[in-house]
């Protein structure tokens, strides 16, 4: 949670740049800080990233599409798009599907019903098992924050939440829809990027999750 993004662009990762950063998250008693350098911003080689003190564990997949009001997949799972009636439940199932500590529950929820935002709420009965949202501005929309209940995956929740997300983008007049997730390797499979791809989705690139451990 503790992100860095948008530098590089204008200035490479110097000395003075990683302290700064360092001394915000220093006196926020936070231990460690994520750096997420986009592939367009200034080149980096893996050496000068070690000499700066990062290590890369991972990197995220970034994808995108063309939204489509047609789009559709199967899920025996009953789809509803929420209004703020329901924000604490959704914040719920959304935190613990992605394993978070119980605490993040009221982020997750806290953009419920704000303008541009839509949320989503996959039901097996009355039991919400699922959630996703969609953030669409100027053209563009989002998904993210896409769960699903240890006890309700393999059903279809997460194709059926990305499908609705790019049909309901082509209806609110977006041109491109984006979402994100960790990249898959051979270590380190990824369901998610596997749907993301048979949802029409394509690779735009990989930025790299550089830490910082102070």
């Amino acid at each position: 949670m503790n992100r860095v993004i948008a530098l590089g662009f204008d200035h490479g990762l110097d000395g003075p740049l990683i302290n700064a950063l360092a001394d915000t998250y220093r006196r926020a008693d936070v231990p460690r800080f994520l750096l997420q350098w986009s592939p367009a911003a200034i080149n980096l080689t893996g050496q000068e990233l070690v000499d700066q003190g990062f290590s890369l564990p991972s990197r995220m997949a970034k994808l995108f599409r063309r939204p489509d009001a047609s789009a559709s997949a199967s899920t025996d799972l009953t789809l509803v798009e929420i209004d703020r009636d329901v924000a604490e439940l959704y914040g719920q199932v959304v935190a613990a599907g992605h394993g978070d500590p119980p605490d993040l529950a009221a982020a997750h929820a806290a953009t419920v019903g704000v303008p541009r935002w839509h949320h989503y709420l996959a039901y097996d009965g009355s039991t919400a098992v699922a959630g996703a949202t969609l953030f669409c501005s100027q053209g563009v929309a989002w998904c993210g924050f896409s769960a699903t209940l240890a006890s309700a995956r393999n059903r279809g929740a997460h194709t059926a939440l990305l499908a609705r997300r790019v049909r309901d983008a082509a209806m609110l007049g977006s041109d491109l829809i984006v979402c994100e997730t960790v990249e898959e390797t051979d270590a380190r499979p990824n369901p998610a990027y596997r749907n993301m791809r048979r949802a029409g989705f394509e690779l735009a690139y990989l930025r790299p999750n550089l830490v910082f451990t102070l």
